[in-house]
């Protein structure tokens, strides 16, 4: 078969684009995502990953749990994970 201009600027385009596509790993291939808890003012903080973007906030009182921002579903799992590591109680609002 003869690699004619238009076959190679064809395939060449459909490889760059794929490219693009599989650089983002799904989320069951990423390492889970991992983060800090910073305790600001007696039980109110703030939970911090690297690369989020941004934080989550939460409060654990002896009433309730709130978490603030739950960003997606990775960082989200990794905060709740850290939560219920602090506290028997269920999340009461996020």
């Amino acid at each position: 078969m003869r690699l004619t201009r238009r076959r190679f600027l064809l395939s060449s385009s459909a490889a760059a684009a794929s490219a693009g596509l599989l650089s983002k790993l799904p989320a069951w291939a990423r390492e889970p995502a991992k983060g800090t808890f910073t305790a600001l003012r007696g039980n109110v903080g703030v939970f911090d990953a690297p690369r989020s973007g941004g934080t989550i906030g939460w409060f654990i009182g002896k009433d309730a749990v709130v978490v603030i921002d739950a960003k997606g579903p990775e960082f989200a799992q990794a905060c709740i994970d850290g939560i219920a590591e602090r506290t028997d109680r269920r999340i009461d609002a996020l």
